[in-house]
């Protein structure tokens, strides 16, 4: 795991904090992301949430929203 210098003075988060504590995968990509790289990132997030890991990402647009759909 990375470390950020200086850390961040706060992190936040909404909706169902409990969620943080089991299994995290980040999907993240471009922001100008073809039609069949949103349907990737939308069918992958989707098979992951199914097999109960929760997806995160920074819900850019792009991939990152794709992965949130």
């Amino acid at each position: 795991m990375a470390a950020l210098a200086p850390p961040p003075p706060l992190i936040w988060t909404r909706g169902q904090v409990e969620l943080l504590d089991r299994s995290l995968v980040a999907i993240v990509g471009a922001r100008v992301a073809s039609a069949a790289g949103q349907r990737f990132a939308r069918g992958l997030a989707s098979e992951l949430g199914q097999a109960g890991q929760v997806v995160v990402s920074g819900m850019a647009r792009g991939i990152d929203g794709g992965a949130h759909e």
